[in-house]
């Protein structure tokens, strides 16, 4: 079956932002047209998360596990 899209944008299987650590790199993405809209607030997340090193707090956060 092909599946044909006329806005193709990058989802998760659940529809969550994510972050994943990979040796020294954190890559971190706000999926679907949500990146857009909510691009600073994560990035101030992000920025936040990297210099106090509670990159879990992030993960838990992007993924709207904590308030």
């Amino acid at each position: 079956m092909t599946e044909v899209v006329t806005c193709a944008y990058t989802f998760t299987d659940d529809e969550k932002f994510l972050a994943h650590e990979t040796g020294k790199c954190l890559i971190v993405s706000a999926c679907s047209g949500h990146g857009y809209k909510f691009g600073a607030a994560v990035g101030r997340r992000v920025a936040k998360a990297i210099g106090d090193g509670d990159i879990a707090g992030l993960k838990a956060w992007l993924r709207a596990e904590v308030a």
